[in-house]
């Protein structure tokens, strides 16, 4: 048996060599306040991301915890505006849908139907307009910052009550940026 996982692990690097190319020209990685992770790899100027959002807090009085991890997968375009010696200006739209995980813990209950409802009324979709500097320390690293405003909206259906929920608010995302051209 150890020689069997010898001989796989000696076939598993050999095979690694002939891995397909990564189909990006360029993986970003930021960060969104205290709280959030982006990474995004860009193709020919459309933009393929993941954001993640992470918050919770405990009650000690009360016995409460509640934590919430929030996934917000997109899609875009970048478009590329002036550029000066090292330094490049963009703007960039994108769409994403946004996947909560909530965990609620209370003395020990179940929670699971208020958690539903959470769930529903974090559940949304959404778009991201940003304007974007990007200065370039050399051909494969630069550090780049965004300034943009995200529109998310849903419609939300607890219990019955049929509502509509839309939430706008501007972000900042400090990047750096790898290039594999």
């Amino acid at each position: 048996m150890k020689y069997m996982m010898h001989v796989l692990l000696v076939f598993s690097f050999v095979q690694s060599g002939n891995l397909p190319e990564p189909p990006w020209d360029e993986i970003s990685m930021g960060i969104m306040g205290g709280s959030g992770n982006s990474v995004t790899f860009l193709n020919n100027n459309k933009l393929y991301g993941l954001d993640i959002l992470t918050f919770g807090f405990d009650l000690k009085e009360e016995n409460t915890s509640i934590s919430a991890y929030i996934l917000m997968p997109r899609i875009g375009k970048r478009f590329t505006l002036r550029s000066l010696n090292r330094l490049n200006s963009y703007y960039k739209g994108e769409i994403n849908l946004i996947i909560p995980f909530v965990s609620i813990d209370i003395d020990g209950e179940s929670t699971t139907e208020f958690e539903d409802d959470i769930k529903d009324i974090v559940d949304m979709l959404g778009f991201k307009l940003a304007y974007g500097i990007e200065y370039k320390f050399n051909e494969q690293l630069s550090f780049s910052t965004d300034f943009g405003f995200n529109y998310l909206w849903n419609n939300i259906d607890i219990e019955g009550s049929d509502l509509s929920a839309r939430l706008g608010h501007t972000y900042t995302l400090l990047s750096l940026n790898y290039s594999l051209e």
